[in-house]
Formats: structure tokens, C-alpha cells, sequence
């Protein structure tokens, strides 16, 4: 095996390179893992150390505010060439179908590029490969990311991006990979990168030297395989990002004839025969800076998981640097752990983390998918929001894979790159507190118009500018989420079920400490806990059923009709106000959020011209709610209007629904009547009179006490007298067993409100037991009175017996004021 060193030395024996010399030269580059060793292999080649082959990045030295300013994380960096992978083969695909990629002819859209180039319907991965195994082998065939680095910081791996796509020629590197501003896919409609500038995002967070690798082919197979590698200028005081060229200005891209190139070696330094390129490209960064959040080992293949909400073709990631182990596997075997990577929406639906292995997770559920609804107006365009609700926490392994592991919950995406989040606080702010960890949100602004998204969304799509588009923006996504049905439905029984979880476990968690304290209550429980009961029967159990399902609606790819309910006379939409329409088609339910030919309302131009806005809230089952919004300048008078319904598949034809349109004066509202609030009704109430019992009358906190009589014992709690003149009078038993067991083993300062709260209970029961008795009386029940006073002693002692332990563990609602006031009553 050659090492990283002899393919350096051996190229550094000749004056001028040669091929095979460049060969050994990139060979010795992919093995070598740190900057360190970088920098070895370059003070060995004469070439590579001379400065004279080192030229700035798009010919200017005042390159490095840009390649320094356009991602705000290593993380996101990385994100971008994950993108450009995705966007090379899909250019791939098109030009080998001999369709100009900025063609008429050409996909409008990524998600239209997927399915007619690799026949995936609907543009997605799922349909076409619904088993991991399909995943894992398409993704290590097509698109790859390496981790490795044995030596390295946890934080700081070396990855390499490998990819089949397009490639480029080695004389056409400089307009292409080394290109800051050429803008060579700014015309093509179907990718994501248009402004040349992604790729060269990663360069700031490269080490300290800034070493990135870049090796590539064309597809056509019709030329050699080029290579550079950039870096930092390590002299002068003007930080310039600079590439190697042999020969300088005048020279050429090193290149080499091969078949095929095994781009990633394993931790011993083998060849990793299982990813072999024949064209296409693979970049290595070196020391790669991933971000204080990605520090550990694992960790770091959730890298893209909060960039990429889809990443339209899986994307196969390895882990180089992990122990070998056998019995899991040949590549695991090798030291690498593989993984397959989708994008946030997939593994939140499918309830798979990326962390697991080409098994699905156990127990993983994954969210049920929410049309949340969607926003037509001229200025904004299109927007759609779609939300993934899981019953159990979404940062669980049980809901989705345990792959959300922050705080954000709603993503602004563009083509599935996530260009915005928000956090749970968002949610909070709807009106839908119980959802902030059991709801994600994705609201789609992939079709945006040109102006707005540009206005909106910064160039490192991080996040939104502040302005006055975006703040309107942002308050249409806030009012569909927070007006959405099913979502306040979910907060509202998400909220419940919380409500009745806590108060299971709070309620058996105390009936666990009285046990474990009182063996009376221990022998009366038997060991067991007893269940928490719901009004209506059923034991609280706090698992999440969802209603039962309908027969499934099969809805029509495209329209066939469109229908408005409403009537002869029209509709009123006041200024600055809003009207609800009620429409009937016979889509499915995923018309108008499908990844391929999207559904799109459509309204005459008339209303557009009125500034009359149209928010969609939902589609289900071929009904849909649709309000119509007219801004408070709206010109006043009536109009034949029209709504529609169409798609990219009905070549411009529209099912569309006319009616009339009233633009009206909103009306006043009147003021509403000031009520006067009636003066509360207070009813003085108090606690019955009572009397301790005692076995020799003694006086007890300073008061007179009773002596027990007859057959009374300190097994007796206590009873009730009733009394001539009306009401009764409660004895409770102070001498009583069980409470003076309790109550000796308390501390001394806890024992005061021991007893206050015993004495207020005995009363509480005592009374409540009266009530039953008059409740017999009255119904006519014989009852007689020796079976009362029976009654009246047997129910104190029973309760007398549970009672201390009970009071003792409840929740200290009252002060110490108001427990001195009931003692003194």
C-alpha cells in the first residue's frame, strides 16, 4: 500500500509533472486527513510550494469577503454542497436526454426534474424506493458524505462530497469551481443553486489554512479527471483565497487519465473500493469546523438535519472514523458506520433517525401529515404550509427517530432548503401552547414570486430581512396557523391529555409515598396502586388514540370541476374585512401541497386589481374554505369575479367558478353596552362546631376536651350529634391511634399543621357522610337510628385510620394564616 508521503516524494523526483505524477499526487491528498499533513505533502512538491502556481480565487485578491460572508455556520456551509450535489445530477440527467438545461423544454421545477428524469412519481424518493435498503443503495451509488479523520477533534472531521453528476472538464474548473460570480446555472429553472458562490461558502471554515479539495470528471466521459486544491494565502496581510494551478496563469488544471477513482480511504488507510467514481465530483475539506453543537461523533451526521427539510434523492452518509466491529456488517467491519439521509420531513414522518442503522428505529411512529392551507395574492405569490403532528414529544426516538434535538419548530423552505426557523415560541403565540413540542411546521415559499423572494430571504439563506414585505409575510403564516381547525382541535386534546398525565402521575406518586410511609394504608392497598379513574369509568392510561378513520377519499389528479357556494345576489366583502366562500372540486387532499404539479387557486384579474387577497384554509375531501380579503383602499362597487382551480398538468385550461363580488363600506360596529357587574352575594359560611374526644378529658391546646364514654377506644375516629335546635356537632377523636402514631413520628414543627389539616378533613368526610344520611332520609329509605350512629362511627374510624397520611401528602394549598383562622372555627 502506498502511503500518503511516497506519492508526494515520487512526484517531487520529476522537474515537470506528469500525469501519473498528479494521480499520485491527488492520492496522496485524499488520504491525508489534517491541514497538517496537507501542508507535509506540499513542502515536499516543489510545484505546490512554489507561489508562482497558486492564483486568487476568480482572478482578484479581494475575494475574501466573499467566500468569508455567506454562511453563518459550518453547518449550514456544508449544506450547500449537499445542494450542488443534488443540482449536478439532475443537470446530469437533462443533458443526457439531449434537452438544453435553459430550454422552454426544460423542468419548471426541482421536484418536476426528479420524476421525469429518474421516474420517480411525484418527484419523490419514497414512491419510487419505499425500503431503506433501496435508500442506502441508490445514495452510495449517486450521492455521498464522508467523515473521517481518526485524529482529528470530534468537532473539526475532514468530509468529502461525492457525487455522479454533471462533472466538470479540467480546462473549464476556473468558470465553474473556482468561479465566484459567473452564474452559470442562473438560467436553469429546476436547480437551487443559481449564483456560483455555494460551494466556495465552506472555504472560511476549512482549518486554519482553508484547504478544500476538488476532483472531478465530466459525465460525457470524453476528457481527464482535474483537480485543484485552494487554500488560504499563507503570506501578506490581505487574507486571499487562492487555488493551485500548475504553471501559474498560463499553465494548466493538474489532470490524469483514469478509469475510475476511489475518492475516500478507510481509517488504516485502505482504499474504500465501495465508492468508486467513474465521472462527477468529490470535494474534501480538511479540519472542517461543523459548529460546537455536532462535538461528538455522532452528532455529526446530524449536521444537515435542520438545513435540509428535503433533500429530494437520499444522500448516503459514512462515518470513517469508527471502531471496527464484526457482526454488524462488512462495512462496519472496516470502520464505517453508513447511514441514509433524507431530509428533516422524512425522517419527522417516517419517525427514522438518521442515527439508525439500515433498520427501521423500534417503536418509531412518525407525525401524521397536516394541511395546514395555503396564501394566493399578486405581491407574495404562493404560499403553502403543511405541519407533522406526533402525540408523543418530537424529540422522542418514539416519534420521530429522536432527530430534532432544538428548540426551532416552524421552517421556511425554498426547494427543501430551509432558509428560516422559528422557535416554539411561535407556537405559543398562536394560541396552541400544547403543540410547541408535538408539531412541526414547514411552510413552503418555493413559489414565491422572483421579487419577493429576493426581497425576503438574505443571500446566505439563514434567515428573513426585516421588512416590510417579510413582516406582512410572516403575519400571513401566523394567521393561517393559528385560524387552522385541526391545529386549535389538537391543541385543545394535546392539552387535555397533558393535563390528564400529570395529574396520573402526580396522583400515584403521592398515593406511593403514603404507602411506603403508612403500612395501614400499605396493608389496606395490598401492594397495589390503585388506577386513576375518569369521570364517565376508564383508567386514565395517558395513551393518545386518535379517532377512527373514514373510508379514505380518492380524489382526481386535476379538476374536473369547480364549484362556489354562493348567492344570486353575490357576496359582501367589506373594506378591510373578509368574506368566506365554500367551493366544492374533485381533487385529493394533497392537491394543492404535492411536490409535482402543485395545485394553484386562480383568480380574474379584476379582483387582483381590487388588492382583494385569497387564503385558503383547507381541502378535504373535495370541499374547500376559501376567504377573500379586500385591503381598506379597495375601490367600492360590484364586479363578475371568478375563482379556479389549475396545475401545470391541464396546459393552461382552468375549472374555474364566476359570481358576484360587492366591494363594500365596512360597517360601524357599535359600541357595546357598558354592563354594570352585579355586586357579589356573600353567604357567611363556617365550619360546623366540634369537640375533641379524649380518653381521660384533659385539655388539649389549651381546649376542654371530652372523655371517651361507653365502649369508645383509639380505634374509634369519631361521630356526629345531631343537634335540637338545628345543625349537628362533630366529635373527632384526638386519642385516636393511627393519627397519634403519625403524628409522634413528625417533626415537632410539622405537627401543628398535621393536626390542622386532620381536624378540617374529619370534618369535611363527616359532613359529607351527613349528607348522604338526609339524602336517605328524605328519598324514603328506613333507616333507623342505631344503624346511623353505627354508620356515623364505623365510616370516622375507617377514615381516622387513612386520614393523617392523606392530608399530610397533598398539596399545601392554604397558608399558615388561613390554617390558624379554620382552627379557630
Amino acid at each position: 500500500m502506498m502511503t500518503k508521503m511516497q506519492g508526494a516524494r515520487t512526484a517531487a523526483k520529476n522537474a515537470k509533472l506528469t500525469d501519473a505524477d498528479f494521480h499520485s499526487l491527488l492520492l496522496a491528498l485524499l488520504r491525508a486527513e489534517t491541514e497538517s499533513e496537507v501542508d507535509a505533502i506540499i513542502a515536499t512538491v516543489s510545484a505546490l510550494s512554489d507561489p508562482a502556481n497558486w492564483l486568487p480565487l476568480d482572478g482578484r485578491d479581494t475575494n475574501w469577503n466573499v467566500t468569508n460572508n455567506q454562511s453563518a455556520s459550518g453547518a449550514k456551509a456544508g449544506t450547500e454542497l449537499v445542494t450542488n450535489m443534488v443540482d449536478a445530477i439532475l443537470i446530469r440527467h437533462c443533458v443526457a436526454q439531449g434537452i438544453d438545461p435553459r430550454s422552454p423544454e426544460a423542468p419548471r421545477t426541482m421536484h418536476e426534474a426528479v420524476e421525469r428524469f429518474l421516474g420517480w412519481k411525484g418527484g419523490r424518493m419514497m414512491e419510487a424506493m419505499p425500503t431503506k435498503r433501496e435508500l442506502a443503495a441508490w445514495a452510495q451509488q449517486n450521492i455521498v458524505v464522508a467523515f473521517s479523520g481518526l485524529s482529528n477533534e470530534p468537532s473539526e472531521p475532514s468530509i468529502t462530497f461525492c457525487d455522479t453528476g454533471e462533472g466538470q472538464h479540467p480546462h473549464d474548473f476556473e468558470r465553474t469551481f473556482l468561479s465566484l460570480s459567473a452564474g452559470n446555472k442562473k438560467e436553469i429553472p429546476f436547480v437551487q443553486g443559481q449564483f456560483n458562490m455555494g460551494s466556495s461558502g465552506v472555504n472560511s471554515y476549512c482549518g486554519t489554512r482553508k484547504y478544500k479539495l476538488i476532483v472531478s470528471r465530466k459525465h460525457t466521459l470524453d476528457g481527464k479527471w482535474g483537480w485543484t486544491l485552494t487554500r488560504q494565502r499563507p503570506w501578506g496581510d490581505l487574507p486571499v483565497v487562492e487555488y493551485f494551478k500548475f504553471g501559474g496563469a498560463k499553465g494548466e488544471i493538474p489532470s490524469f487519465e483514469a478509469d475510475s477513482l476511489c475518492p475516500l480511504f478507510t481509517g488504516s488507510g485502505e482504499s474504500f473500493e465501495d465508492v468508486r467514481l467513474t465521472f462527477g465530483t468529490a470535494v474534501k475539506l480538511y479540519d472542517f469546523q461543523v459548529g460546537r453543537d455536532f462535538n461528538d461523533f455522532n452528532s455529526c451526521r446530524r449536521v444537515f438535519i435542520e438545513h435540509l427539510a428535503d433533500t429530494l434523492m437520499p444522500v448516503r452518509i459514512l462515518d470513517m472514523r469508527v471502531t471496527p466491529t464484526k457482526g454488524k456488517g462488512r462495512q462496519r467491519a472496516m470502520g464505517i458506520d453508513a447511514r441514509t439521509f433524507c431530509g428533516l420531513e422524512h425522517h419527522i414522518s417516517t419517525g427514522t433517525a438518521q442515527e439508525d442503522g439500515d433498520d427501521a428505529a423500534a417503536g418509531a411512529k412518525g407525525a401524521a401529515r397536516i394541511d395546514v392551507g395555503s396564501h394566493n395574492d399578486a405581491e407574495l405569490g404562493t404560499v403553502s404550509i403543511r405541519a407533522y403532528y406526533s402525540p408523543e414529544p418530537l424529540t422522542s426516538r418514539s416519534a420521530s427517530g429522536g432527530v430534532l434535538r432544538s428548540i426551532n419548530r416552524v421552517f421556511h423552505t425554498v426547494n427543501g432548503q430551509i432558509q428560516h426557523r422559528e422557535s416554539r415560541g411561535f407556537l405559543t403565540g398562536c394560541g396552541l401552547p400544547a403543540l410547541k413540542d408535538h408539531l412541526v411546521v414547514i411552510v413552503d415559499a418555493s413559489h414565491l414570486t422572483r421579487k419577493a423572494n429576493l426581497e425576503m430571504f438574505k443571500a446566505d439563506r439563514e434567515m428573513l430581512k426585516r421588512n416590510k414585505l417579510s413582516d406582512r409575510y410572516l403575519a400571513v403564516v401566523k394567521d393561517m396557523v393559528e385560524s387552522n381547525p385541526e391545529l386549535k382541535r389538537l391543541n385543545e386534546e394535546t392539552q387535555s391529555r397533558q393535563i390528564t398525565n400529570t395529574v396520573d402521575k402526580v396522583a400515584k406518586n403521592v398515593l406511593q409515598k403514603m404507602v411506603d410511609k403508612d403500612r395501614t394504608l400499605a396493608s389496606l392497598l395490598s401492594g397495589r396502586l390503585a388506577s386513576i379513574t375518569l369521570a364517565g369509568g376508564g383508567e386514565a392510561t395517558g395513551e393518545w388514540k386518535p379517532k377512527p378513520e373514514r373510508p379514505a377519499y380518492q380524489g382526481t389528479y386535476s379538476p374536473e370541476f369547480f364549484e362556489v357556494s354562493a348567492k344570486a345576489s353575490g357576496i359582501e366583502i367589506p373594506r378591510g374585512g373578509s368574506a368566506i366562500i365554500q367551493a366544492r372540486t374533485t381533487v385529493s387532499d394533497d392537491y394543492m401541497v404535492r411536490d409535482v404539479h402543485p395545485g394553484r387557486v386562480v383568480v380574474s384579474e379584476n379582483l387582483i386589481e381590487a388588492g382583494v387577497t385569497i387564503k385558503r384554509t383547507s381541502l378535504s375531501a373535495g370541499r374547500m374554505i376559501l376567504s377573500l380579503t379586500a385591503p381598506e383602499e379597495a375601490p367600492l362597487g360590484e364586479m363578475t369575479a371568478s375563482i379556479g382551480l389549475t396545475d401545470a398538468s391541464m396546459e393552461g385550461e382552468v375549472a374555474r367558478a364566476e359570481f358576484l363580488v360587492r366591494i363594500v363600506e365596512a360597517k360601524e360596529q357599535p359600541k357595546p353596552k357598558e354592563r354594570k357587574k352585579p355586586e357579589p352575594k356573600h353567604r357567611q359560611l363556617s365550619m360546623p362546631d366540634f369537640i375533641l374526644l379524649t380518653r381521660d378529658g384533659r385539655v388539649v391546646n389549651g381546649e376542654k376536651t371530652e372523655a371517651w364514654n361507653g365502649d369508645w377506644t383509639d380505634q374509634d375516629g369519631g361521630t356526629t350529634v345531631e343537634r335540637s335546635e338545628g345543625g349537628v356537632l362533630i366529635k373527632i377523636n384526638y386519642d385516636n391511634a393511627y393519627f397519634q402514631d403519625y403524628l409522634q413520628r413528625a417533626k415537632e414543627g410539622d405537627r401543628k399543621e398535621i393536626w390542622t389539616k386532620f381536624m378540617l378533613a374529619m370534618q369535611v368526610s363527616c359532613l359529607g357522610l351527613e349528607r348522604r344520611i338526609s339524602q336517605q332520609r328524605e328519598s324514603g329509605e328506613a333507616i333507623s337510628e342505631e344503624e346511623v350512629e353505627r354508620l356515623r362511627r364505623s365510616f370516622a374510624a375507617g377514615f381516622a385510620s387513612v386520614a393523617p397520611t392523606i392530608v399530610d401528602h397533598m398539596p399545601r394549598v392554604m397558608s399558615s394564616g388561613m390554617a390558624d383562622a379554620a382552627a379557630e372555627d
